[in-house]
């Protein structure tokens, strides 16, 4: 019984930790790394003749941005997981573009242009992407048992080639030294006899 509330209180500790401390801290720095982009994004309008702030395309970058920083907080996998079952049940039988990117692809004219939002559009997804799975308790703890369970296994694979190499470190001294063995039970064999 008492281990029983010890564990409870454990665990009710680590969520009290985790809600009131690291979501707070993983939002602040998703949110940071959002500010960010958008100024790498405000940079780039401002050195770049095919990019300007009054541009359909900076616009709706800007706001794209702009929605994740305020509404970041309400993201999450549960969302997006919900969000994609119902595209494919809904539209099972069509590709779903949203229009959002059909206006991007519209309004990108050079390559240059394309090189740099393609690497600030990257950027936001891999942001995006960390600020879900380290904001989520479930999808950490997954990721530190996956982790966990991958250097296990490379720590094992490295200990049986360790061994196999000393096998094989044994066997090779082994066959150096066989002549020189020979040579002396030869000379063993002569002298007994």
């Amino acid at each position: 019984m008492y281990e029983t509330i010890k564990v409870l209180i454990s665990v009710l500790l680590i969520m009290l930790i985790w809600q009131a401390f690291w979501r707070r801290f993983m939002l602040d720095f998703f949110r940071e790394k959002i500010f960010s982009l958008r100024d790498e994004l405000f940079d780039l309008a401002l050195n770049n003749e095919h990019l300007n702030f009054n541009s359909n395309l900076y616009k709706m970058l800007e706001s794209l941005l702009n929605g994740t920083i305020r509404k970041g907080h309400t993201l999450s996998i549960m969302q997006i997981t919900l969000f994609e079952l119902f595209k494919k049940i809904k539209y099972s039988n069509r590709d779903i573009v949203p229009i959002f990117l059909l206006n991007l692809r519209k309004e990108i004219h050079s390559s240059k242009m394309k090189t740099d939002l393609n690497r600030i559009i990257g950027k936001y997804e891999k942001y995006v992407m960390f600020y879900l799975v380290f904001s989520s308790f479930p999808m950490t703890i997954l990721l530190i048992l996956t982790f966990t369970i991958l250097m296990v296994k490379e720590l094992f694979i490295g200990i049986v080639r360790q061994f196999n190499f000393l096998v094989n470190l044994k066997a090779d001294i082994k066959s150096l030294f066989k002549p020189i063995f020979r040579q002396y039970e030869e000379q063993m064999i002569c002298e007994t006899i």
